[in-house]
């Protein structure tokens, strides 16, 4: 499941490619993005959606997609739009979910590092963070208490009841 695709799908073609050849599965990959017409692939498992996920009038809700799936690597990077997850996210709506991998944005402007920080804490009752580094696309920094940290992060969570330990 990809929230904000653009024009790159190398990710999903990658991982379509990956599963087949270890394991012999295809693997359904969803795509939602409304700002392109289309995907650049004709990979036929990939399904795109021509949605904007948030909360706004109009939206698609980001729990909805995940409703009935199972096993669902959660990918999204969706340009700063991520802050809406930080009131409407409810770690219970992903219990299906068993990797995270996310992008966010604009850590320099305070409201939105609030809205990482808010994301994080309720990831991190269900997930484990296991993989963070500054986007290499990105030559900006913020100062959070006394660390420098890129203003552009991709972070990759567990769900926990893949860890022994947790």
């Amino acid at each position: 499941m990809t929230y904000g695709v653009g024009d790159d799908v190398s990710f999903e073609e990658n991982l379509d490619y990956f599963m087949k050849s270890s394991y012999g599965k295809d693997i359904p990959i969803d795509l939602y993005d409304f700002s392109v017409d289309g995907l650049p692939s004709s990979l036929a498992k990939l399904s795109f959606h021509k949605d904007k996920i948030g909360i706004e009038p109009g939206c698609v809700h980001p729990a909805d997609p995940l409703k009935g799936k199972k096993h669902v690597l959660w990918k999204f990077d969706i340009e700063g739009s991520e802050a809406c997850f930080a009131d409407c996210l409810d770690v219970n709506d992903l219990k299906n979910v068993d990797i995270i991998v996310a992008e966010f944005h604009w850590l320099h402007v305070p409201e939105m590092m609030q809205a990482v920080v808010k994301i994080f804490t309720k990831l991190c009752d269900k997930f484990i963070l296991f993989h963070l580094h500054g986007n290499n696309n990105c030559n900006m920094y913020t100062k959070l208490e006394n660390m420098m940290l890129p203003c552009v992060i991709e972070v990759c969570f567990v769900n926990k009841k893949y860890m022994a330990y947790a």
